[in-house]
């Protein structure tokens, strides 16, 4: 399932007050995360994305994703569970005159098909009782 989000950053924006969107991807495991800053921020314009307090994109809490005209690509094995706190995406743009609107694309697959060996387990111990074994 892929999850494409355009998050609006008005001018001016400060890092202590980011503009943020709480997001739902579901359950499963993100396998790529996209983040496309429009061309003209002049690396003004930042972005991150948390869960929780905790930042998960880029992995560095200080660190931001900011450029122009790029867009930052992850492949990724990260874990999303039933009752984990919501994804945000967040932006701020110090110093800017105009608004700037980043992209956000976030691809997320089920535990059975990124983690096949977790449902072969289960058949495993099956057929080990089934034989007596376990």
């Amino acid at each position: 399932m892929d999850f494409v989000y355009d998050l609006t950053i008005p001018a001016d924006t400060s890092a202590s007050d980011p503009t943020e969107e709480e997001i739902d991807v579901g359950v499963g495991i993100v396998h790529l995360v996209e983040i496309e800053i429009p061309p003209g921020c002049k690396g003004y314009v930042n972005a991150a994305i948390r869960q929780g307090l905790h930042q998960v994109w880029p992995t560095n809490p200080a660190g931001a994703y900011r450029s122009d005209s790029r867009v930052y690509s992850a492949r990724e094995h990260y874990s999303i569970e039933s009752g984990d706190p919501a994804l945000v995406i967040q932006g701020w743009s110090p110093g800017t005159t105009y608004e700037h609107v980043v992209q956000f694309r976030i691809s997320i697959l089920p535990v059975e098909i990124m983690e096949p060996w977790l449902k072969q387990e289960g058949l495993l111990t099956k057929l080990l009782r089934a034989f007596g074994v376990k």
